[in-house]
C-alpha cells in the first residue's frame, strides 16, 4: 500500500509501467517517489533498455540522458554484488586504480521523473 502523504503515480508513468509489464495491483503500491533502481531493482542493461524504450516507443528525446549518472555497467554490478568472491576482490583492486570507476550511481530515477519526461517528451536533467 502507498505510504500516507505520498503522491500517486501519474497517468503517463502508469501507462509506461503497464507497458513494461507491471500489474495494476503492483502499480497501486507505488508512488511518485518510487525509484527505478532501489525500489524496483532496475539497473544495468535493464535500465538502459527502459531508457531506449522511452525514446523509441514513447517518442521521448533522451539525448541528454547520462546513463553513468543513474546506473553502473553490468561488469560493475557483478563485482559489487558477488559476495565474498576472490574474483570480486581482484577486480576491485584493478578498478580501484582507475578513479573514473564509481561504486554506485549518484542519482536515482523516480516515477515522478518518468512522468515529467513523458509529459514533456524529453529527459529532464534537473
Amino acid at each position: 500500500m502507498m505510504a500516507i502523504g505520498s503522491q500517486p503515480v501519474g497517468s503517463a508513468a502508469k501507462a509506461w509501467l503497464q507497458h513494461c509489464g507491471y500489474s495494476d495491483a503492483s502499480i497501486a503500491e507505488m508512488s511518485a517517489s518510487t525509484t527505478l533502481q532501489m525500489d524496483l531493482g532496475l539497473d544495468g542493461d535493464t535500465l538502459e533498455d527502459l531508457a531506449e524504450e522511452l525514446a523509441s516507443r514513447f517518442s521521448v528525446d533522451m539525448s541528454n540522458f547520462d546513463f553513468d549518472l543513474y546506473s553502473m555497467t553490468e561488469g560493475q554490478l557483478i563485482t559489487m554484488y558477488w559476495p565474498h568472491n576472490l574474483v570480486r576482490t581482484a577486480l576491485r583492486r584493478v578498478f580501484a586504480r582507475h578513479s573514473s570507476v564509481k561504486q554506485r550511481p549518484t542519482e536515482l530515477i523516480t516515477l515522478d521523473m518518468i512522468e515529467r519526461t513523458l509529459q514533456l517528451r524529453r529527459w529532464q536533467t534537473e
